[in-house]
């Protein structure tokens, strides 16, 4: 009867190697299956105004209902509105980066350089709204995390599809002429730092 013993302990030595059993409590449940964070009020929008070379100048924000719109105005393939929806887990890395610089308790203003491009971020989450100005802002100890915002914008708009690529050298830049300037430019924050006023015509 040896072999039938040598046959039991083959058998549990097989199922210790297998695959756990799933819990059949409540206490591992997967994350997914936890309550939605509530977007209703999530509002942000990223601002990149204009330089003295070929910046591209436009507007992109973000719903919390998953509407991204864009506005072009110059140096860009796509002048004008533009807009798609997202995702809202599309959305939640605005959310992490927004905790992590600790967005709406940063200063106003990280504006170290006024002949680069001013980035603005305004946004409104959670009761609270906040907007931060910066130009070569890291300069001033502004978070890094709020270039990553920035950039996350972005990326969850895709606003890479309206602006278009760098030209090659020697090719002309899309839109070079930012008049007349877009319905869709609502009141930007950049505005006053890149367009000025223009001086009185003399007669």
């Amino acid at each position: 009867m040896h072999w039938l013993g040598a046959i039991a302990t083959l058998s549990l030595m097989l199922s210790a190697c297998g695959p756990p059993v799933a819990s059949t409590t409540g206490s591992d449940e997967p994350a997914s299956s936890q309550a939605p964070v509530d977007l209703s009020d999530f509002h942000i929008k990223l601002e990149r105004g204009l330089c003295f070379g070929t910046c591209p100048f436009y507007t992109v924000e973000v719903r919390g209902d998953g509407l991204a719109e864009y506005c072009g105005v110059q140096f860009v393939k796509e002048r004008g509105r533009r807009s798609r929806t997202i995702s809202q887990r599309e959305i939640q890395p605005l959310i992490a980066l927004l905790n992590a610089a600790d967005f709406f308790n940063l200063k106003e203003n990280y504006i170290a350089a006024i002949d680069s491009p001013i980035y603005v971020i305004s946004a409104s989450f959670g009761g609270r709204s906040h907007v931060v100005k910066e130009s070569y802002g890291e300069n001033m100890d502004m978070p890094r995390a709020v270039t990553q915002l920035q950039n996350a914008i972005d990326a969850a708009a895709r606003t890479a599809d309206w602006i278009g690529k760098t030209p090659e050298p020697g090719d002309p830049y899309p839109n070079a002429n930012a008049e007349p300037i877009p319905d869709c430019l609502r009141d930007p924050v950049t505005v006053s730092y890149v367009i000025p006023d223009q001086p009185p015509a003399k007669h």
